[in-house]
């Protein structure tokens, strides 16, 4: 290296090389003064893009962040789409379904009836892209919600509640959406369910949680270790609430579905924040779900 060093000098007692090589490290300080100029005056995704990526990774939040974005969960659920462009810019400048609803998502089936047997109130999304892959979660979408909605609506025994809630998050050509559902049937449990789609509109293809941790320069093993010791404060705290309330929900604790790799719904919202959600209603009779963001 010192070597090098030597030569590298050596090399410049030529004045008009010494002159060149001056102009462009002087070059070089001007343009990232400018970048850091920009950046921190006139780019307004600078705290959520701090690479001007396009695409808006967020900040490391604080732990009692965290818990106030877990509080806020449900509030997510406003029936409309997210996004920090105008869905008129050049990032979604692709072939809508209807070209005059204008929305990249919208509310498609809004079915609402309340009888002495049944109350339905689902609003059921559909993404207005015209692409192959856009099509199949469009169809997929409507034979999960709109047919079970259609099926609670011919009940005539007992008393079935039924709701359908949405939101979607653009983020540069990242779309992610996010359907809860709560069904209850007579005297049975509440079941709250989940289910996201992740889909990249540049490349009418799905994306992965994998490419998620890469895309906020995480790993596989931080984020395993940051689901685990969230699962098992969960479960330590349910045990606790269990001794004077009775019987809750419980965790297991070595179950695979903690995997990174299995991580089946997940969502990155317009700001830059990874959600990884595990609703317990999906599969069982129970409104509980833990939640972790990074």
């Amino acid at each position: 290296m010192r070597r090098a060093i030597i030569r590298f000098v050596a090399s410049l007692e030529d004045s008009q090389k010494y002159h060149v090589f001056i102009a462009v490290i002087v070059a070089l300080c001007i343009v990232a003064i400018c970048i850091g100029i920009y950046v921190d005056k006139y780019y307004k995704y600078a705290e959520i893009d701090p690479l001007m990526m396009g695409i808006r990774i967020g900040n490391k939040k604080s732990a009692e962040e965290i818990v106030t974005l877990k509080a806020s969960f449900n509030e997510l659920f406003s029936n409309d789409v997210k996004s920090t462009a105008d869905e008129d810019s050049e990032e979604y400048n692709f072939e809508r379904i209807n070209e005059s609803l204008g929305s990249i998502v919208y509310n498609a089936y809004d079915l609402q009836q309340d009888t002495d047997f049944y109350n339905v109130d689902a609003d059921i999304p559909q993404l207005n892209i015209n692409a192959e892959n856009a099509k199949k979660i469009n169809q997929e979408i409507y034979e999960t919600y709109y047919k079970t909605a259609y099926i609670k609506m011919r009940n005539i025994e007992g008393m079935t509640v039924y709701n359908v809630k949405f939101a979607a998050f653009v983020n540069n050509t990242y779309l992610s959406l996010v359907i809860k559902s709560t069904l209850k049937e007579d005297s049975k449990p509440e079941k709250v369910m989940i289910k996201t789609y992740n889909y990249n509109m540049a490349t009418d293809s799905l994306f992965t949680i994998e490419d998620l941790i890469k895309l906020k320069n995480e790993t596989n093993e931080s984020i395993q270790d940051t689901i685990t010791k969230e699962i098992q404060t969960s479960d330590a705290n349910a045990k606790i609430l269990a001794k004077e309330y009775g019987a809750l929900y419980t965790r297991n604790l070595e179950s695979e579905i903690y995997k990174v790799k299995n991580t089946e719904n997940f969502f990155l919202t317009q700001d830059g924040y990874v959600y990884i959600v595990y609703a317990y209603g999906n599969t069982d009779d129970t409104n509980e779900m833990d939640i972790v963001i990074f």
